[in-house]
């Protein structure tokens, strides 16, 4: 699953992924293989939209953990 960080193309928002993920697991067709990311200018040293995007994504990872999906 993607999680949208900031580049608004596709993905869950980060505050949506844990329902997102708890009504899917309902779903017997569907197996979760992870999540994911693009960071858009992750290759510019010290660029806040970078640094942004990493506190958005692992606070999305926080709240899926929390809801009891690993």
């Amino acid at each position: 699953m993607k999680i949208n960080t900031g580049m608004n193309r596709i993905g869950i928002r980060p505050s949506e992924a844990a329902s997102f993920l708890i009504e899917a697991a309902a779903l017997p067709a569907l197996a979760l293989e992870g999540v994911f990311t693009h960071f858009a200018t992750a290759d510019q040293i010290n660029d806040w939209d970078a640094q942004n995007q990493l506190e958005l994504f692992e606070h999305a990872i926080e709240l899926i953990r929390g809801a009891g999906i690993d």
